[in-house]
């Protein structure tokens, strides 16, 4: 059958690429859910970073700063645990900024990361985390994620580049080049529903029913969905060896760019 999977498509990259082969050697469509690259703040500055209107991106921020009770993981026996959902804050709330950053700005390079529990007694996975990350294209770039906070912020999400900047924040876009700003924000028509899921899964699930019937691949498709568990697994990896992280990430690799020879300790 086709298949369109909540995010994370899994938690371990061996379980992703089973998913992504099995799909291929049986001829079927396998999609993963990113909801926010189909909102039209997303869309806009993804077409502004393609039409070069920012210029080279130097620079990325990330915050998701929102509030998660002990009743939201007791209520369940998987949220909260490292062997059922694969962590915390990182890979069940954050990974859509995650995701955005990188197909707003491109490819990693390396990481390095540190995560905690600091206000969930009952749980032993990350309730807090940051993260450096280089791209490719020499961007760099920081996030910062809590499932700590007061309430449920609005994600905020920044690039800046040669020419002009780009922010989201929470649904809506501002695009700023020169003197002009350019404001962005979700039709009235497709605002319905929990804010904090964002408004676009009609979109994507659209999207994923017209690839099967054209015989293509969805947008996001398992290879794309795969990403942003690479990153987060690879932000985990990282606070627990205290060392970089490269790409692409192989669980357990030696911590620099070479790897083969390499005599890097852990």
């Amino acid at each position: 059958k086709h298949v369109l999977t909540e995010k994370p498509m899994a938690i371990t990259v061996a379980d992703a690429e089973a998913m992504i082969r099995t799909a291929d050697e049986c001829g079927r469509t396998l999609g993963v859910i990113f909801q926010n690259r189909f909102n039209d703040a997303s869309q806009a500055v993804k077409k502004a970073v393609e039409e070069g209107k920012l210029g080279a991106i130097l620079g990325t921020r990330a915050f998701i700063t929102w509030r998660r009770t002990d009743e939201y993981y007791s209520e369940s026996d998987w949220k909260g645990t490292w062997d059922k959902e694969g962590g915390g804050v990182l890979i069940d709330q954050a990974i859509h900024t995650i995701d955005l950053m990188q197909w707003l700005v491109g490819e990693g390079d390396y990481l390095e990361a540190r995560y905690d529990t600091r206000a969930h007694e009952k749980i032993d996975v990350d309730d807090v985390a940051e993260a450096y990350i280089r791209f490719k294209n020499g961007t760099i770039g920081c996030l910062y994620a809590t499932c700590n906070y007061s309430y449920d912020a609005p994600i905020f999400l920044e690039l800046h580049g040669e020419k002009g900047t780009a922010h989201i924040i929470g649904d809506k876009a501002i695009i700023t080049v020169g003197n002009k700003t350019m404001t962005v924000e979700q039709q009235a028509d497709e605002t319905s529903g929990l804010r904090y899921w964002g408004y676009s899964h009609k979109r994507q699930i659209q999207d994923h029913y017209r690839a099967i019937l054209e015989g293509r691949k969805p947008k996001i498709c398992g290879r794309e969905g795969k990403t942003a568990v690479d990153m987060v697994l690879a932000m985990y990896e990282s606070s627990r060896r205290r060392v970089p992280i490269y790409f692409p990430y192989v669980p357990g690799a030696p911590s620099c760019p070479e790897r083969k020879g390499c005599c890097c300790s852990d």
